[in-house]
């Protein structure tokens, strides 16, 4: 099964204590340098989550700063992850 932005969006507003809606998070919105403020160890329980939720072992090394672009590019890299896995 595909991962949807809804399901990122969700895993964003627990891992970054968001008082927001996923209505209210675009598609297009980047996880760094908007409205996010986010720092190195909210990135950390977001990926544990990530793996909780979706068995998906992110390799730092691999990541790229454009997966972090939007929550869509992080959904298109984390939906390459799942089927590589």
């Amino acid at each position: 099964m595909e991962i949807t932005t809804d399901q990122i969006k969700n895993i964003m507003i627990e891992s970054f204590d968001l008082d927001l809606t996923t209505n209210e998070i675009s598609d297009d919105m980047p996880f760094f340098g908007g409205e996010l403020d986010i720092d190195s160890i909210d990135m950390l329980e977001f990926f544990m989550k990530i793996d909780q939720s979706f068995d998906i072992k992110i390799n730092k090394e691999e990541l790229k700063e454009e997966y972090f672009a939007s929550v869509q590019s992080m959904t298109d890299y984390l939906n390459t992850q799942k089927v590589t896995q």
